[in-house]
């Protein structure tokens, strides 16, 4: 996706062969247009850098996918922006109140029943997930594996750019940040109703 204001939809069936390409590193500098400067899409590195709970993560997409099947639906990324210079709001002068926040100790963040979550992101998307980084955006990629696709189709963002992807499925717990990020098991559908959107913004 180069530039703003483009999107493209992908089935979760399209979505896991792209993953598995990731996996096999089977997909060459010949066969890609994404022209960047960071191109980390080859989940082998999990494995060579010892990064053992994204690692898991990773597998277990894949081994529910082969117990219960490829669930239907699709997955959307879109990249959004304005013009450099051009921001789509005024902050001078305006009395409009922001939205609330709640903060909580208890609850991870993909409990929450919000329906768009902020990833602060890496200017390349995914950041390091397929390293060996255990971050919020790190750790939101593993969990949530159709979202890795995102690093396939997009270059680095500008500053007025967001990716913004919706209808990505969780398959993953965890417990932990950072070092202690642990892989727990099966996300066993805890989120009632449709996936939320994850918006990338660096």
């Amino acid at each position: 996706l180069k530039g703003v204001n483009n999107s493209v939809t992908l089935t979760r069936r399209q979505c896991a062969c792209l993953l598995a390409h990731s996996f096999f590193g089977s997909i060459t500098a010949k066969a890609r247009q994404v022209s960047t400067e960071k191109w980390a899409f080859r989940a082998a590195q999990l494995f060579f850098l010892e990064a053992m709970p994204s690692a898991l993560c990773f597998l277990n997409y894949f081994k529910l996918l082969g117990q219960y099947g490829i669930p239907e639906g699709a997955v959307t990324y879109q990249r959004q922006g304005f013009p450099k210079g051009c921001p789509p709001w005024c902050w001078d002068g305006n009395a409009t109140a922001l939205a609330s926040v709640k903060f909580s100790d208890t609850a991870s963040i993909e409990d929450s029943p919000a329906e768009t979550h902020a990833d602060f992101a890496n200017r390349f998307v995914g950041g390091g997930c397929l390293e060996n980084d255990f971050n919020m955006e790190e750790i939101l990629f593993v969990v949530t594996p159709e979202l890795i696709v995102a690093m396939a189709l997009n270059s680095y963002m500008h500053d007025e750019e967001v990716v913004r992807i919706s209808g990505a499925l969780q398959y993953s717990r965890y417990t932990g940040y950072a070092n202690t990020l642990e892989f727990v098991g099966d996300c066993g559908g805890r989120r009632q109703g449709s996936p939320r959107a994850a918006v990338a913004l660096d």
